[in-house]
This record gives structure tokens, sequence and C-alpha cells, in this order.
């Protein structure tokens, strides 16, 4: 009993004196209150010094302050002036000259015109006031086509007896000088038509022209369509031709009317005229 009250006596000490040194040491470590923590001040705002300039601003005066910034900008300007001139002057402006007027004739364009329109009506041009370039680029289409297919007009010519004349003139006409859209597109230079049934497909082609369902031959070159032709001219429909000299053109113009080669009532008198006009007539001695 004695050894449970010494015991008990022990801890009871060790608890207070475990308090009362945290309590000592709380005193020495925590500051006094008002050493960090002060109570709010209205902080009083004092009026800015008055400026003074410096004694030598004061002795100048600002006329002559404006004099020297004036002065300084003058001579910047005068020294930057040549930077933003050119090395070499620029020419002075020419005035543009008025164009003259000139009315315009509404046919008076190039695509108007077949190409044997000016040789078909020598006059024509000189009546409607035809610039004389148009007439010219026409003329030179119309020689071209002769110098180039004036040898194959002659070769049929020696091995059908077809004049070589009426070979060109026939095509100068039926293809206008190897520009119509049948002579471009299928190499047809005499309008030859297809009128067999039995035309496989792709050796005919239609175009309109007595009526909408006209059909006519294709061929793979030039050459093809001007052999064509003379035998064509070899058939029973133009069998009255071959009694013709080859240097009888007018006989053969009037012959190819006449068996009804084309539709065109003036169509012998305008082959006449084209190889009279172009001197045609020389290719068949």
């Amino acid at each position: 009993m004695l050894i449970i009250l010494f015991v008990l006596f022990i801890i009871l000490k060790k608890d207070i004196s475990f308090n009362f040194n945290l309590q000592a040491a709380g005193t020495n470590v925590l500051p006094p209150q008002n050493q960090y923590f002060q109570p709010y001040q209205e902080a009083s705002f004092a009026e800015p010094p008055q400026y003074s300039p410096p004694p030598e601003a004061v002795k100048s005066s600002w006329k002559e302050h404006q004099d020297i910034s004036e002065k300084k900008v003058d001579k910047i300007t005068s020294l930057s002036l040549p930077y933003f001139q050119p090395e070499h002057p620029l020419p002075p402006k020419k005035k543009k000259k008025k164009k003259k007027f000139i009315p315009k004739i509404k046919d008076n364009r190039a695509n108007t015109f077949a190409n044997l329109t000016f040789i078909l009506n020598p006059t024509y041009a000189k009546r409607k006031n035809i610039d004389r370039e148009i007439v010219l680029k026409k003329q030179e289409t119309v020689h071209r086509y002769i110098k180039r297919y004036a040898d194959v007009a002659v070769a049929e010519m020696n091995k059908y007896g077809i004049p070589a004349s009426i070979t060109l003139a026939q095509g100068l006409l039926e293809s206008d000088a190897g520009e119509s859209r049948l002579a471009i597109k299928n190499n047809n230079h005499f309008g030859v038509k297809c009128f067999s049934k039995k035309c496989k497909k792709g050796h005919c082609a239609n175009f309109t022209d007595d009526t909408h369902k006209d059909f006519f031959r294709k061929y793979k070159n030039v050459w093809d369509s001007f052999r064509a032709h003379s035998i064509l001219l070899q058939g029973k429909r133009y069998r009255s031709l071959k009694k013709l000299k080859s240097n009888d053109y007018k006989g053969w113009a009037r012959g190819l009317k006449k068996a009804g080669y084309a539709t065109d009532k003036k169509y012998a008198e305008k082959l006449i005229l084209i190889i009279e006009t172009l001197e045609l007539n020389t290719y068949d001695n």
C-alpha cells in the first residue's frame, strides 16, 4: 500500500513540473504584443517641392530657345533632302495625243468574209471600203492553197485527164481554200457526199448543205480527197466530160454544172472566174 502511494506521488510531481516549465517557456518566446503589430495611422501627404530651373536656363528667353530649335530643324531638313531626291531627275511628262476617231465598218472584219469573196466579187472591197489588209490576207490564203496542191492537181490530170485548173478551182470553191469546217475536220475538199447505205461507221459525217440530213465523206488526208474527186468524175454521171480536152476548162465547168455536181446556178461561172482571175489554166499545159 505504501508503495502504491509513493508511485502516485512521483507521477503527480512530474506533471506539475512539466506544466510549469511550459508556461515559463511561453512567456520567454512570445514577443510583446505591440512590437510587430502597430495600430493603423493615417498617412500625411506633403506638398511636392516647387521646380526651380537651373541658372543657365533662366538666362535664355523663350524666344531665343525657339530660334535655336528652328535653326536646328532647318539644318536637319537641308541635310536630309538629298536622301529623298532622285539621282537622275525624271523627264517631264508628255501630253498624250488624242487619237483621231475612225468610224468602224460593220463588215470590215477578216472572219466575216470567205476567202474567195474578193475574187468572186472584185468590186466589193472598193464599194464597201474594206480594209486593204483584209483583202491581202484573203489573197495570201488562196495563193498558199494553190502553191500547196498544184502538183497534186497536175498529177491527177496526168492520170485521169481532168484539167488541173478545174481541180484547183473546185478545191478552192468547195473548201474555202482549205478553211471550211468540212475540210478541216474531215479532209473533204470537194464536198463529196455519201449516198451509200452500206457506208461503214466513221466514213461519213453529217453536215447541213442542201438539207440537214446530208452526209459527206471523211478522208484520212487531203490527198485521198483529191483522188476520190478524180474517181468520182470517172462515173457514168460525168461520162460526157471525157470527150473534152484537158485544156478546155470552160467546157469542163459548164459540163460539171449540167451534170449536177452542185446545186448553185452560177457554179460554172464561178469556176471560170476563179480560173481566169488566178490564171490557173497555166497548169493545164
